[in-house]
């Protein structure tokens, strides 16, 4: 009989525990952008912000891609871990990893496609339309790369761990603030590798520009690894390592 009040007081600490730790992550969230947007918008201005923004939110509609996966593993984890079926857990787990991962390819497809429709589309100035297009690219990777992470969150959520998922949140964010601080306020530039009409419209943020043909946006990522590739090579050998052997990179070569 004593078993049943220590498992109702660990139930209500879990939840007091919890409902805490969603609280105070949104807080720190509300408070960390308060507090950050006045410094992004005072660097970028607020025409880049703006773009920034709408772009941003023209894009998040790939989280939709989720398509329920997160929901269900949260379910389902929670069952199998009340039945004792790790196992079946498990290979639950495995397969919603696999599928995001196959969601964030899609949405990086889908995202090359319609990146040269949006300036279009939310009708942007002609001269911001490279930048639009770049954007709309650069937040759908960044969509892609939180759709796996789901996978992780949502098990949490299954076991009850509110606590962890807002403090990885919070770790997050607070790094995410720090990174985009010292950069702004250390005059933090950008290497622009773009093509002749990204040149054109290239901002005041801009330390440096390399410029590559036009191309078909499906081949153009072909053509912008060659610049990158030259800055690895020669910053590795500014730095005065051996390009020839990486650190934690072993390289064969068979001969028969």
């Amino acid at each position: 009989m004593a078993v049943e009040p220590d498992k109702n007081a660990a139930i209500r600490r879990q939840v007091a525990v919890g409902t805490a730790a969603n609280y105070a992550g949104r807080l720190i969230n509300l408070g960390v952008w308060f507090v950050l947007t006045p410094i992004i918008v005072s660097h970028l201005k607020s025409t880049n912000y703006g773009l920034w923004a709408l772009v941003a939110s023209f894009v998040a509609y790939g989280s939709l891609a989720d398509l329920g996966i997160a929901s269900a593993v949260t379910k389902y984890v929670a069952e199998y871990r009340a039945h004792g079926d790790n196992e079946t857990a498990s290979e639950l787990i495995s397969t919603a990893l696999w599928l995001y991962c196959a969601l964030a390819v899609a949405v990086i497809a889908v995202a090359a496609i319609i990146a040269p429709l949006v300036p279009d589309i939310i009708r942007v100035p002609a001269n911001e339309h490279a930048t639009t297009s770049w954007l709309v690219v650069i937040t759908a990777v960044g969509v892609a790369v939180q759709l796996p992470s789901n996978c992780a969150i949502s098990v949490l959520r299954g076991l009850n761990r509110y606590d962890l998922i807002n403090a990885i949140g919070t770790l997050a964010m607070l790094n995410l603030a720090v990174g985009i601080v010292v950069i702004l306020v250390l005059g933090g530039k950008v290497l622009l590798i773009t093509d002749a009409q990204g040149l054109a419209s290239a901002g005041a943020q801009v330390w440096a520009t390399v410029e590559v043909p036009d191309a078909d946006p499906f081949i153009a990522p072909l053509l912008y690894a060659v610049p990158v590739q030259l800055l690895a090579y020669y910053a590795a050998v500014a730095k005065g390592t051996d390009v020839d052997q990486p650190r934690n990179l072993a390289k064969s070569v068979t001969v028969e």
